[in-house]
């Protein structure tokens, strides 16, 4: 799609700046997308605290998930989200506002996938007339994490023997299975402890429309050796081959949907039973906290890689006014600006 390139003439620094591909996968095309998104989701936030429950794959089931990733994705979503439901259901008697989002990666871009869900601290009862508070507590982990591994495993053994096509798989995964069923397998749930919802629903947008890397935490490519950052000032480096290996792994089947909304959440409730239950709680005098909002990075607001303009001439090493563009001829024609969302 072509871009421009840019040398600093006070301290040398290169800058690539490419155009548009518009793929969900891209490190590049994601700043406007999450932000559209954010605006649709912030006014369904309940105004109370919210807690953040992840379900982690086990490592032994991680090869699995990169042969045969819609049935693992899909098992490990729907799984987490049925045993969460049904076991908030037998504490509380009532319907609670949960987002869920799947994410694949570590920061050293390894296969760790795991599921982020978002739950309001209390629901509505499922007489619809009031609010149920959860509290600092919500659920033990120790009831979910049984329920959890027998109905993953029971999903994929169910979609393994329905598809044709995953034969030479059914064959091989049986005892890979029994040894994942003696397993202990994790589930962590993080309390409120004073977070906003805001800033819970900024950090899960920052996932939803690029996977793994943003270009910020690619350092340099020096030969063949590509360098990332990890954690803090960490970096890791491995060959070019390697990384592109690490990346693509990450890349979602064709139509999955990594965000789901279920509970108060879902599309059939948002009109009536969310409305109540922001009424019931709004009566309650509930407010969100008044806290700092989490740091989130913030998205380069010089340029717009979905626009052709040439980039601003300040340097981003220097901040001297000292960079030069020159363009970069596009190979292909730009794809269409209409793009199924990540949800």
């Amino acid at each position: 799609m072509g871009g421009h390139v840019g040398l600093c003439s006070a301290c040398g620094a290169q800058e690539f700046r490419y155009h548009s591909c518009r793929d969900r996968h891209c490190p590049t095309c994601s700043a406007g997308r999450t932000r559209a998104w954010l605006t649709t989701r912030q006014p369904r936030l309940l105004p109370v605290p919210h807690f953040q429950v992840v379900f982690t794959l086990p490592a032994l089931l991680r090869p699995l998930a990169r042969a045969a990733p819609r049935v693992v994705y899909n098992a490990l979503m729907d799984a987490a989200a049925c045993t969460l439901q049904d076991v908030l259901k037998t504490q509380y008697d009532a319907r609670f506002a949960v987002t869920a989002v799947l994410h694949t990666w570590t920061r050293e871009l390894q296969l760790h996938p795991h599921v982020h869900f978002m739950v309001s601290a209390g629901g509505l009862s499922y007489d619809d007339l009031s609010w149920v508070p959860t509290g600092n507590f919500l659920v033990s982990t120790r009831k979910l994490a049984p329920v959890f591994r027998a109905r993953v495993l029971e999903r994929v053994r169910a979609a393994l023997a329905e598809d044709p096509l995953a034969e030479p798989l059914r064959s091989r995964v049986g005892g890979l299975l029994q040894r994942a069923a003696r397993k202990t397998w994790v589930i962590h749930i993080d309390p409120p402890d004073g977070r906003s919802p805001e800033g819970i629903l900024r950090y899960l947008a920052r996932y939803l429309f690029r996977v793994a890397i943003d270009d910020r935490r690619v350092l340099r490519h020096e030969g063949e050796l590509v360098t990332i950052r990890t954690r803090g000032n960490e970096t890791s480096s491995m060959s070019g081959e390697d990384f592109v290996r690490r990346f693509v792994q990450h890349a979602l089947p064709k139509g999955f949907r990594k965000v789901r909304q279920y509970g108060l959440l879902a599309p059939g409730n948002v009109r009536v039973r969310l409305a109540k239950a922001m009424e019931l709680v709004e009566e309650l005098g509930a407010t969100r906290p008044e806290v700092v909002p989490e740091r989130e990075p913030a998205a380069d607001p010089r340029w717009d890689p979905l626009s052709d303009e040439v980039p601003p001439e300040v340097c981003r090493s220097c901040g001297a006014r000292a960079v030069r563009w020159w363009v970069l001829a596009p190979v292909r024609g730009p794809p269409g600006r209409s793009v199924r969302g990540a949800s």
